[in-house]
């Protein structure tokens, strides 16, 4: 009974020791690695946040090595991979890969990627963004790309941030959205009297 209980603790500390050492071989090995492999490669260093894998993520995410955009990257991964990209980006947070994020959204054509890619721009908590994921919001007809901007919107702490959830209460959106919306703007300061 004891050993059942053991056996994850060991296993945890194990692979949380190797992480680092583990994580660069695999991205060395992404390159050349199968669609499938590459996805388990990059849920491995998403789910350990490797920092490393930073660049990783972004020239496979369609940012090349000199720095330009490079499109047909993007368009020739699996929506996995673009997803697994984006959260990873989402995850590390590193300020350079915003703009390839944004840049991301406008070229994304699948709504289960952009949703990945919105929650990612939200996890900057980057006041900046606000006009961009207004626009994103506007332009989306898919409802779990829409939450995800009211989302990350409601996440802004700012008084910039008020004249689009006015607009989201307002809006057709759905109600989780709108009481999304209404809860930020009460933490805005603004009156528990707003409607749905």
């Amino acid at each position: 009974m004891r050993t059942t209980r053991i056996l994850p603790v060991l296993l945890l500390l194990v692979s949380s020791a190797f992480a680092q050492p583990a994580a660069a071989g695999l991205i060395k090995q992404f390159p050349y690695a199968s669609d499938q492999s590459k996805i388990n490669i990059l849920t491995f260093l998403t789910q350990q946040k490797t920092p490393e894998a930073a660049p990783l993520f972004m020239e496979y995410i369609g940012y090349g090595r000199n720095k330009s955009f490079v499109i047909p990257t993007m368009v020739d991964l699996t929506p996995e991979i673009r997803e697994l990209c984006a959260k990873g980006l989402g995850l590390l947070k590193d300020p350079k890969s915003l703009p390839l994020l944004i840049f991301m959204m406008q070229q994304e054509p699948l709504a289960r990627v952009k949703r990945e890619i919105v929650c990612s721009i939200g996890l900057y908590n980057d006041i900046n963004t606000l006009p961009w994921l207004t626009r994103f919001l506007e332009e989306s007809n898919d409802h779990g790309v829409s939450y995800e901007c009211v989302v990350a919107i409601s996440r802004f702490k700012d008084d910039r941030a008020i004249p689009p959830l006015l607009d989201i209460m307002r809006g057709p959106y759905l109600y989780s959205a709108r009481v999304t919306a209404r809860e930020a703007l009460k933490g805005l300061g603004w009156p528990e009297s707003i409607g749905y």
